[in-house]
């Protein structure tokens, strides 16, 4: 995320620099925000965060500024048609290089149940139902994995990772060189010392927000298959010593 965000911070300042050369071309100064509603914004980003420090606030706050931004441009660019080309197209130039992305397809998946037990092991949990959604993928759209530049799973971790293979394989599947997991992805299993990985629904989302949308919005991959998969147990079952079955739904997200 980070890298994700140094990168941004760079293209604004690209975008800076050319505009300010824009600026002293006509020898004009720019314009500051409103002291008001700079004063405004202030405000109310620091009472969210002390209301809410969370990671959803700060992303909230960063969505809402890049939105304001964005009808901004539009206001100006209607406002001021008769204005050059090149200053109207500068931003347009940066604002256009990010691709669409859209969900282009959608397999639903089946709850699969293999008899475990143990909720220490939610990626044997849900490993299966993972299987059967990519392999009925493949199956409904009469393709190979190598459609894709990416199969990503939500929260396998190794071991469902590893066990993930090996049921596809026996369907004559082989994903290992496309594949990733979120769960796995998040951490550095080494230095971190991680084990499985990660698991829960924040893996499929954060790494969805922070690696994988913006390698398709930037055109390093075109098409994935996002699977996030989920374990359908409660504190009830698990006491009452119930199986766990798994449950995985497979989204198709594509560069327009």
């Amino acid at each position: 995320l980070k890298q994700c965000l140094n990168a941004c911070k760079d293209e604004h300042d690209k975008l800076d620099k050319e505009l300010q050369e824009l600026l002293g071309k006509y020898k004009d100064e720019g314009k500051n925000p409103n002291p008001i509603t700079k004063g405004m914004s202030w405000i109310k980003t620091n009472m969210k965060l002390v209301m809410n420090e969370s990671d959803s606030t700060i992303a909230e706050l960063m969505t809402d500024g890049c939105n304001m931004g964005v009808k901004s441009l539009g206001k100006y660019l209607n406002k001021y048609e008769a204005a050059d080309e090149k200053s109207k197209n500068t931003p347009l130039k940066h604002a256009n290089s990010i691709k669409n992305v859209r969900i282009s397809a959608a397999t639903i998946g089946k709850i699969v149940d293999y008899g475990i037990k143990d909720s220490m092991n939610m990626g044997a949990c849900m490993a299966p139902a993972a299987a059967s959604t990519i392999a009925a993928n493949f199956q409904d759209f009469g393709i190979s994995p190598h459609a894709y530049d990416k199969i990503i799973t939500g929260d396998l971790g190794t071991v469902g990772q590893t066990l993930l293979y090996d049921l596809l394989w026996k369907k004559h599947i082989d994903i290992q060189n496309v594949h990733m997991d979120c769960g796995v992805q998040i951490y550095d299993k080494v230095k971190q010392g991680t084990h499985a990985g990660g698991s829960g629904c924040g893996c499929s989302a954060v790494t969805l927000a922070a690696m994988i949308l913006p390698k398709l919005t930037s055109g390093e991959w075109k098409k994935v298959l996002f699977v996030p998969t989920g374990a359908l147990l409660s504190k009830t079952s698990f006491n009452e010593g119930m199986t766990i079955p798994g449950i995985a739904h497979g989204v198709v997200l594509e560069v327009e």
